[in-house]
């Protein structure tokens, strides 16, 4: 088998780009809900760097489409949530949590038809995460699905405004 070809120079500018307006939008309105609402940090979290290099590096990828980039981040949240609450009461069985929370999101993404990658992270973070991601419980996959959301929307208007790439190939 051969190794597909380098993306161009204009295509990894272009991605990288996309991913630094991407990432700079979501910790604005990351910085703007934490101050309004108390909180260090509200939507921003570790899998949406994942997620935004597939939105600019990969835009016609199924991964990178906004149903399967917001109901990934979401599925996999409640995953994570579940899990944690599930095993609260039992804190040795913790890797245990980590396991199940991933490998459920995977399942429970496919079965929805909205697998993306990342999330299984989101799911992961729902067990292991920091302690405010454990606090807010079920909101978690408000916060990571609204976090999505703002990433598929920069990549709307970067994609098809500035770098002339159909983003999305579709929307559900």
């Amino acid at each position: 088998a051969v190794s597909p070809p380098r993306a161009s120079n204009l295509q990894i500018a272009a991605a990288g780009g996309g991913t630094f307006v991407a990432m700079s939008a979501l910790t604005a309105i990351d910085l703007a809900l934490g101050h309004t609402l108390g909180s260090d940090t509200v939507i921003l979290i570790a899998p949406m760097a994942a997620t935004a290099s597939l939105i600019f590096g990969a835009p016609a990828a199924p991964f990178s489409q906004p149903r399967n980039v917001i109901g990934g981040h979401f599925a996999s949240a409640v995953v994570g949530a579940s899990t944690y609450k599930l095993l609260l009461a039992f804190p040795a069985l913790k890797p245990l949590g980590a396991a199940l929370a991933s490998s459920g999101a995977v399942g429970i993404m496919m079965l929805s038809k909205c697998l993306h990658p990342p999330s299984a992270a989101t799911a992961l973070l729902g067990v292991l995460g920091p302690e405010w991601v454990r606090d807010c419980g079920f909101q978690y996959a408000i916060h990571s699905s609204a976090g999505a959301t703002v990433l598929v929307a920069v990549g709307v208007l970067v994609n098809n405004k500035i770098h002339s790439q159909k983003y999305p190939i579709y929307w559900w």
